[in-house]
């Protein structure tokens, strides 16, 4: 329970790292959203969101962004740590990207941060209440068995 938890933080950690960077290349470099998700799908920081490089793989087969996108994370979501709300996020974020001009996308961008931000906050609260129960335990545990050896 407690690892899956420190999965879920780290995972949405990366997803928030994501949203930086696209804002950052939309904004700044106006690159292209496919070259975005080749250079996010290749790098080391982002390259374990599986569902980046399939996407990549299905922009590279000839599907639009958005196909591209729904596909690669509804491949994915099983294996994702997240809740099926984080999911549904996901996959409403991909309709949004590369239809609108970049302020618009910015804007979207921005909220879907806000969201994951609650969502890892929430984890990470989780996982250091369930971490604290553990070790608690763990103690009581030791004692328990110390007073049982005496």
């Amino acid at each position: 329970m407690c690892r899956k938890l420190i999965e879920k933080v780290k995972f949405l950690e990366k997803i928030i790292g994501m949203l930086d960077y696209f804002s950052a290349q939309i904004s700044y470099s106006r690159q292209p959203v496919p070259d975005i998700i080749k250079a996010l799908a290749c790098s080391e920081r982002f390259g374990t969101l599986l569902f980046l490089q399939k996407c990549l793989e299905e922009l590279n087969s000839g599907q639009t962004f958005q196909k591209a996108w729904c596909l690669a994370v509804t491949y994915y979501k099983k294996s994702m740590p997240i809740e099926d709300e984080d999911i549904s996020r996901l996959l409403a974020l991909g309709e949004y990207i590369g239809t609108t001009d970049s302020e618009e996308q910015n804007k979207t961008l921005v909220l879907y941060q806000k969201l994951f931000t609650q969502s890892y906050e929430k984890a990470k609260s989780e996982s250091s209440s369930h971490s604290r129960m553990y070790t608690t335990l763990g103690v009581l545990s030791g004692l328990g068995l110390a007073v049982l050896i005496l």
